[in-house]
């Protein structure tokens, strides 16, 4: 029975490792296709792609200030931290998102610096 569950224990730590980096790697995946479609002037699809970077970096704040009321201590101080820089390049990203084929690299920068706290 105890090594059901200390088995159990470690797969659940093994899969938040993974699903956390199936998320940085999805993250990856848009900035690269954001990339690619301003270089090929596709607007339709950096437009498409923009979206959903915005999307899942806004969707990435709203989970971690949810898991930052749970916290005290350092522990919460670390995350707010964290919270504060992805709240800092988003808002820059926002700023530059009105003409992006023009911003492409400042936009592109920003996207890195907040893969970066992922």
């Amino acid at each position: 029975m105890k090594r059901i569950l200390l088995l159990c224990g470690i797969f659940m730590i093994l899969a938040n490792v993974g699903f956390g980096q199936t998320d940085k790697l999805v993250f990856a995946s848009e900035i690269g296709r954001f990339e690619a479609n301003v270089s090929r002037n596709r607007p339709e699809l950096y437009q498409s792609a923009f979206a959903n970077l915005t999307d899942m970096m806004q969707k990435e704040i709203a989970g971690n200030k949810t898991e930052a009321a749970k916290l005290s201590g350092d522990a919460k101080k670390a995350l707010q931290a964290k919270i504060d820089d992805r709240e800092r390049y988003f808002g820059e990203i926002k700023a530059l998102s009105d003409k992006p084929s023009q911003n492409a690299d400042a936009i592109k920068s920003r996207l890195d610096l907040f893969l970066q706290t992922l």
